[in-house]
């Protein structure tokens, strides 16, 4: 699985907050380096659920962060990477990523 924007340059603060803080906003459509994923099945039912009322059936892909790790690819914990870069959540949820 690839992210839409894999070439994506990370090396500055601004550029890892401006697309992170992009990524966050769900209304953003601009390609960006990550790919979300979850590890709370009531979030992945509640995602599915609200996708299918919006949009019809849907296909979610299960993506093992322990294979990204084993392969040498970064995974980042969203609210960890929102707190050092002092992102807010474009929610109000309290960072309930």
């Amino acid at each position: 699985m690839m992210s839409r924007a894999p070439e994506m340059r990370l090396d500055n603060a601004n550029s890892r907050q401006d697309s992170f803080t992009k990524h966050l906003d769900h209304k953003v459509w601009i390609p960006g380096p990550y790919i979300s994923f979850t590890t709370s099945s009531t979030a992945i039912e509640d995602l599915a659920q609200m996708r299918v009322a919006k949009r019809g059936p849907q296909t979610l892909t299960v993506v093992d962060p322990n294979s990204r790790i084993a392969n040498g690819l970064p995974v980042l914990h969203a609210t960890a990477e929102m707190d050092h870069y002092n992102i807010r959540d474009p929610y109000g949820q309290l960072n309930e990523y």
